[in-house]
């Protein structure tokens, strides 16, 4: 008969388990902040092209953009500011914190896409004005692909 011994560390494995997951979550991470970039980028063309009045003060268009949410927490999020458009700015980082908190509890890494003007989703649904809803539905579909392998 032969005796079997291991000979290996368990607090090794588990250190190399979790080193491989904190390397795959930081892919992911940066997957979404491309993925939010392009989402802002499609979103924000297109509210400037279909603007149907004269933008005074750009705070609907610096209000789109996205915030990678780990845990509750907001990693880091993307609103750049458009000319005077600070005020929709604040509001669209106030609105993706908010939309994180959403998550509390869940060690879930998620991508939050808003618009954070309180107007927005009012011209969107009431004046047939896109704001966020083609880039979403274009983000929607891209990740589709993706997990069918298509991308």
């Amino acid at each position: 008969m032969f005796k079997l011994e291991t000979n290996f560390n368990e607090n090794k494995i588990h250190q190399y388990i979790e080193k491989r997951i904190e390397q795959r979550i930081a892919e992911i991470i940066e997957f979404l902040r491309v993925k939010g970039i392009e989402y802002t980028t499609k979103a924000r063309t297109k509210v400037l092209a279909e603007n149907p009045y004269t933008n005074r003060t750009f705070n609907l268009v610096s209000s789109v953009g996205f915030a990678i949410v780990r845990k509750s927490v907001v990693l880091e999020s993307y609103f750049p500011l458009l000319k005077t458009g600070t005020e929709g700015q604040k509001k669209g980082e106030l609105t993706a914190e908010k939309a994180a908190k959403d998550y509390s509890g869940s060690d879930d890494v998620a991508l939050v896409l808003v618009a954070g003007e309180d107007y927005a989703s009012y011209v969107q649904d009431n004046h047939d004005f896109d704001v966020t809803k083609m880039a979403s539905i274009a983000f929607a579909n891209n990740l589709r692909s993706l997990w069918r392998g298509k991308e």
